[in-house]
């Protein structure tokens, strides 16, 4: 899960990146522009996925 969650952090980064240069990776990857996420959207689901992903760990470090 940890990999995931990691591999989810790194495309918002790459999203961010790409926008802050100006790359149009919307139209290099061939993706539909209807359906793409900003970089903060993706952010905002990396924050939600990581608090889940957290307190599980807590929980399991504190029954364990």
């Amino acid at each position: 899960m940890a990999g995931l969650l990691s591999v989810h952090w790194s495309w918002g980064l790459q999203v961010l990146v790409w926008t802050r240069f100006r790359i149009n990776y919307v139209y290099i990857f061939e993706l539909d522009p209807r359906f793409t996420r900003s970089y903060t959207q993706i952010f905002s689901d990396c924050a939600s996925d990581s608090i889940v992903f957290f307190s599980l760990v807590f929980m399991l470090v504190w029954v364990c």
